[in-house]
């Protein structure tokens, strides 16, 4: 067996995971500072030395070594996936695997990329512990630094953190080699509906870390009963590497609202052993905080800080939104009231760059959903790059938060077998939970992410039961969905994939039992009105948009909103994968699956969006648009020229909304105007008459 058929070969030498946040030297430079002011971070993007192999014997074996006789190799610009750069072919498949199942074996065939990146180390982070991240690697990788072993991972979508303080020089250039693999046992986990493509996709990154520091930390915003007044609660972990213990550590937090003004300080004293681990945590009440939801994205500024009299410090910026999720009643809450998630599923899709996405592709893809009246995202189904969360917490969309699972291809096309299913197969426990667990570490501080996904169409298995309970034990305060628990083991919402309009009008009136296949127990079974009737019900895909679809969306809407305890849909799905190219003669086009020579594939499959690849935004963007308007406008009658305007927010009022009306005739305007409309309370109504009074009509020759 090679080193990246062995499926528990997934974090050797990894740190333990933590959340995503950048590090300042000092509280004034974390309040005020953009991530990439830190003093304490250096991003290795650029050109990096690259070799492409068809298979990894065909691979320089020593790519690692400081003196690698590397000056032929070819400049690969990092992030990036290589099969877009002219190495190897992307390969497009919806289900079945682009190789023999035979877990956790792979091919010989391997297409491997070898890498190799010089870096400075300032002489001034002597005395620091340096930390070496990999936000996205797929699927496979390790890394040495000058010449020394640092570490291997695997999880695609997913970080990898590694020790390298003492393996670099300071003050002097130094030498990061990273091998990648294209296939290992970790992509037997990743057969996700779109291209199959390699390399390092997402930032590397070097941090330097105080000996004393916050290793991690964990912040919750609760409402008392009447979702007024709050309690801030923040869990620290509070690290000390030196050799001797430190007493009089000084632990603050500061919280600041959005023009930087205090609310609140929390602090404490105490003392670190040496080589040792202390865990804090500091409480606070909120008198009447602003709350954070995706129709008003208020966000406060929470500086954790850490000092004692001989040791340097450090301190953690980091976007705080009050916001509560629950389940009471069957009804999905946030900050007690229901919630109607108009959502999309989103695959991070670039035509140009595939999943390695810039800044501005995500703000893009967030001002076009919020344009077009969506309010959520399924991230499907892996986690998305970590800065896409801070967005989504700014502009403000609701996200379940999706585990980088999926095993599609193990139903053989009978969604009753699944046979050999790593999700049922206890030795793959630890690689999957793991995934599960590092999702919820790096993103449960953002108050956009308001559910967690144990992953898409991988049958139900023992270890689905073990993500369940490993995301509870870390945050009990999102609910789980996993749309494949057909009986709602553990999920705590029942979810469908493309019913008819009238199922969701009967798991609204919970009188009849669904047949369903238990894939657990292995045998058909029944989900019971008197579980489901329990539950949130919500739709993770319908509407599929490719072609001329979406249709009927009118009547979804209709029966998700007649239904109490139906939270809403994702449409599948946001864009078409589509992979820019150009013709002999010039002209440019999109391919999809077998345009590479990819056999076997699913061929145009992957062009199932909302938008084009370019993000254009195709006819069915506004049937979606209609149905989902968040102000509703209906005839009460005519004669008086009487109009019912109903505000269908579920937070805000209609303050700050301009209301024109227009009369037409043959699409040629006849009389217009402006209309002040008091600011409506979400879930209200109000009735305006229009000044206008109808001209005679002509009858026409």
């Amino acid at each position: 067996m090679h080193k990246w058929e062995d499926q528990n070969n997934f974090a050797v030498n990894r740190l333990e995971p933590r959340a995503w946040f950048t590090p300042f030297e000092d509280a004034d430079s974390a309040k005020w500072g953009l991530p990439g002011d830190s003093t304490l971070v250096r991003v290795l993007g650029g050109d990096w030395l690259f070799h492409y192999a068809e298979r990894p014997g065909d691979a320089p074996e020593d790519y690692f070594e400081v003196d690698c006789q590397s000056y032929d190799w070819d400049s690969l610009s990092v992030p990036s996936m290589w099969q877009l750069n002219g190495y190897g072919k992307p390969w497009y498949t919806n289900v079945i695997y682009p190789f023999p199942l035979d877990p956790p074996f792979v091919p010989d065939e391997n297409p491997t990329g070898s890498y190799r990146k010089h870096f400075l180390i300032p002489e001034d982070w002597k005395g620091r512990d340096l930390r070496l991240r990999f936000d996205g690697v797929d699927s496979c990788f390790e890394c040495y630094v000058n010449g020394k072993f640092v570490g291997m991972g695997m999880g695609s979508r997913l970080p990898s953190e590694f020790d390298i303080s003492n393996h670099v020089d300071f003050g002097e250039y130094n030498v990061l080699a990273v091998r990648v693999w294209q296939w290992s046992a970790g992509s037997y986990l990743e057969d996700q509906d779109m291209w199959w493509m390699s390399g390092i996709f997402r930032d590397v990154s070097i941090i330097a870390m105080p000996k004393l520091r916050i290793e991690d930390l964990f912040v919750e915003t609760t409402f008392d009963s009447k979702y007024e007044d709050a309690t801030l609660s923040v869990n620290l972990k509070v690290v000390n590497s030196d050799k001797t213990p430190i007493q009089g550590v000084s632990v603050k937090v500061s919280l600041f609202d959005a023009v930087g003004e205090p609310v609140a300080t929390l602090s404490d004293n105490i003392s670190v052993q040496d080589s040792g681990t202390s865990n804090v945590q500091l409480k606070c009440d909120v008198s009447k905080p602003r709350q954070w939801s995706a129709e008003d994205p208020y966000l406060y500024k929470l500086v954790a800080e850490i000092s004692s009299s001989d040791k340097s410090g450090m301190a953690i910026p980091l976007p705080v939104g009050f916001r509560q999720v629950e389940i009471k009643d069957g009804v999905l809450l946030i900050n007690g009231k229901r919630v109607i998630f108009k959502g999309s599923n989103r695959h991070e899709s670039n035509p140009v760059t595939g999943r390695a996405l810039s800044i501005e592709d995500m703000i893009e893809d967030i001002h076009l959903l919020k344009q077009n009246n969506f309010n959520a995202v399924r991230t499907s189904h892996y986690p998305h790059d970590p800065k896409w969360y801070s967005l989504c917490d700014k502009y403000g969309l609701y996200l379940i938060d999706e585990c980088d699972l999926e095993t599609h291809g193990f139903s053989h096309g009978d969604w009753e077998k699944w046979t050999r299913n790593p999700p049922g197969d206890p030795s793959w426990e630890a690689p999957i939970v793991d995934r599960m667990e590092r999702m919820v570490i790096r993103d449960r501080n953002h108050p956009s992410v308001v559910i967690w996904s144990l992953g898409n169409e991988s049958g139900m298995g023992c270890n689905h039961f073990k993500m369940a309970e490993a995301a509870k034990a870390l945050d009990s305060g999102r609910p789980i969905h996993y749309e494949g628990d057909y009986l709602c083991h553990v999920a705590d919402m029942y979810s469908r994939m493309y019913p008819e309009q009238n199922f969701v009008k009967l798991v609204g009136e919970a009188k009849e039992s669904f047949k369903a296949y238990d894939h657990y127990n292995g045998k058909e079974s029944e989900l019971l009105p008197e579980v489901y009737g329990k539950l949130p019900f919500i739709l993770c895909e319908y509407v599929h948009a490719m072609g001329n679809g979406p249709g009927g969306v009118k009547e979804y809407w209709e029966a998700i909103r007649n239904n109490p305890r139906s939270c809403g849909g994702f449409v599948w799905e946001w864009c078409d994968h589509g992979i820019a190219q150009v013709t002999e003669d010039g002209d440019m086009y999109y391919a999809y699956g077998g345009d590479f020579g990819d056999e076997p594939n699913d061929g145009n499959f992957v062009c199932d969006g909302l938008v084009q690849p370019d993000r254009t935004p195709s006819p069915a963007m506004v049937e979606l648009k209609k149905w989902q308007e968040p102000v509703f406008v209906e005839a009460v009658d005519l004669a008086e020229n009487k109009y019912r305007i109903t505000n269908r927010y579920d937070f805000v009022t209609l303050h700050g909304l301009e209301c024109e009306w227009r009369l037409t005739a043959d699409c040629e305007t006849i009389e217009c105007g402006m209309l002040d409309v008091a600011p409506v309370k979400a879930g209200e109504s109000t009735v305006v008459t229009l000044p206008f009074e109808l001209p005679e009509c002509k009858v026409r020759d």
